[in-house]
């Protein structure tokens, strides 16, 4: 298998590289990744296999027999506008995602050719209830599976799992905002096992409101909240690794205060973190600034980077070796997107393919990976990454992408406190450098075209030499040997949280960039001196390593 070559191969690489000594037998670790018969490796380790050789995925004889310590959730998989013809839903295109509502594990299972699907439990973690999500053919939530619902527009997708189940065949519509995703009729669940207290609010449709809109917008918002089982606190039928809005108070979770990033892992040993940047320069301004849509469009597929992250915490009871994407369950695009890989060149970029969509060590417990899609980006694309530790085990991991940047902050007019003018694009701008420097700007959009206000801001600035050079190793105590207020000379940052900025009737925001920034003479490190001829200021939105920033060229009258 190839990408198990890749992968073996890019651990062996580093693990000696770090001077770590003999690399230790992985035959054991990599022997399964995936799945050679397509199964899927679930949050206990397992990978839906048996010991036996009878009835295993590749004979097709029917689901694996769970040994003593697991029981099996399993069922079937059919596209409603496919009834007719019985066309069972394809193995690449869906994902089952069962959760425990009380630990928060996760545990998947791959659909198979026959539209089959089956997940083994360990037995120790079966009290407390499960949900079952479905992630479609595009790597988003299609919602819940419904174990009963009421006239009282509420449902039941919570059940105690006590013996092994078969959920039947479950009917996912062609479009999961129009119709709920119902349990079978054909399989042995029994109605006596729904956790009654755990409730989901539906629309007039009997879908759970959260479907339509990743758990954002006012259908699907709650002032109350179930914190009993945290896994869905507003109830909207969305768990948390798939709701844009755990709690249900109208705000997208990265932009909560304490910046919650929702759906992260709850295991002690892990946290993975996925997020986006769009960081734009001083050259490509007029895209983003006077394009068409299509322009913008046709931009932001090379423009956009997915950060992923992974940290092993401390006093983890395990190391972590290698995480890598699991690519069938990843939007199509992954196929074509490529990733800065470190080199003693600097950085270059590779197809993500080619390596085994293998992330990189960053330091001893981390491991990132810089994503260039290729492809647009839309809030609700979901990644599941498997992590590989030392023990032998492996993990799984999912994370949505709840909101998308559009677009960047748009300077809109540029001047001093008191006269701003039109910032028509042209650069470099020119400023009065014996005032302050003001700037009313606009802030991003997301994928609906709201603009983005729980963001804070970081407006970077850079120095350069008459030769159009950057001058390096800014010594900032002596160039600033005074203090400046909201200004960081460590890091020539002026920073602005977004409870300091207020909205404009016109939807935008001001701000005022004290003189003494835009020093004419920087010290640095060493005692040199050099002029300055102009500046660049980066002016970023950010939550959550979520950025969105633009670049423009200043220089003083």
């Amino acid at each position: 298998m190839v990408f198990k070559r890749f992968l073996i191969g890019t651990l062996c690489a580093s693990f000696i590289a770090a001077g770590c000594g003999p690399l230790p037998d992985l035959s054991d670790l990599f022997g399964n990744f995936g799945g050679d018969n397509g199964d899927i490796h679930n949050g206990d380790d397992t990978d839906n296999t048996d010991d036996d050789g009878v009835g295993d995925d590749d004979d097709n004889v029917g689901p694996p027999v769970p040994d003593d310590d697991s029981f099996n959730l399993s069922g079937a998989l059919i596209r409603s506008s496919a009834l007719q013809s019985a066309q069972l839903v394809p193995s690449e295109d869906f994902l089952v995602v069962a959760q425990n509502a009380t630990t928060g594990e996760l545990y998947y299972g791959e659909v198979d050719v026959n539209g089959e699907w089956l997940i083994e439990v360990p037995r120790d973690e079966y009290q407390g209830g499960f949900s079952v999500t479905i992630l479609d053919g595009n790597a988003q939530p299609a919602g819940p599976v419904l174990f009963s619902t009421t006239e009282g527009g509420q449902g039941n997708t919570v059940f105690e799992l006590e013996k092994s189940v078969d959920l039947g065949t479950i009917e996912v519509p062609d479009d999961p905002t129009q119709a709920g995703i119902n349990i079978g009729d054909d399989g042995d669940f029994e109605t006596s096992s729904i956790v009654s207290g755990i409730v989901t609010r539906l629309d007039i449709n009997g879908v759970p409101v959260g479907v339509p809109g990743l758990g954002k917008g006012d259908d699907a918002q709650n002032t109350g909240s179930n914190d009993a089982h945290a896994f869905d606190r507003d109830e909207d039928g969305l768990i948390d690794a798939f709701d844009a809005d755990n709690d249900g108070d109208g705000v997208v979770d990265e932009f909560e205060a304490g910046g919650d990033a929702g759906g992260l892992p709850t295991q002690g040993d892990i946290r993975a973190n996925f997020f986006m940047n769009l960081k734009i320069g001083e050259q490509d301004a007029n895209t983003y600034y006077n394009g068409t849509q299509a322009d913008i469009d046709a931009a932001l597929p090379d423009d956009t980077v997915i950060t992923f992250e992974v940290d092993q915490l401390p006093g983890a009871g395990r190391n972590v070796l290698a995480v890598a994407l699991y690519p069938k369950t990843a939007p199509s695009y992954i196929a074509d997107a490529t990733i800065a890989k470190s080199s003693g060149g600097g950085v270059t970029q590779a197809q993500w393919s080619s390596v085994g969509y293998v992330f990189e060590q960053a330091g001893p417990t981390n491991w990132e990976a810089f994503v260039t899609p290729k492809g647009l980006i839309e809030a609700g694309d979901t990644f599941t990454v498997e992590v590989f530790f030392d023990d032998g085990t492996t993990q799984l991991f999912s994370r949505m992408i709840n909101f998308v940047f559009k677009n960047i902050p748009e300077l809109v007019n540029v001047g001093t406190p008191v006269s701003m003018n039109a910032f028509s694009g042209a650069q470099p701008i020119q400023f009065d450098g014996t005032t302050d420097l003001a700037m009313e700007f606009a802030p991003p959009i997301d994928e609906l075209n709201n603009k983005l206000t729980g963001l804070d801001y970081r407006f970077e600035v850079f120095f350069y030499d008459g030769n159009g050079q950057q001058i390096q190793n800014i010594d900032g105590n002596a160039t600033w040997p005074g203090p400046i207020t909201g200004w960081r000379s460590d890091v020539r940052s002026f920073d602005v949280s977004k409870d300091d900025l207020v909205l404009s009737v016109d939807d935008t925001y001001t701000i005022v960039l004290p003189a003494e920034i835009f020093a004419d003479q920087v010290t640095q490190n060493g005692g040199n001196v050099v002029n300055v001829a102009s500046y660049k200021i980066d002016i970023a939105s950010q939550s959550n390593g979520n950025n969105a920033a633009i670049m423009l060229q200043f220089e003083k009258l």
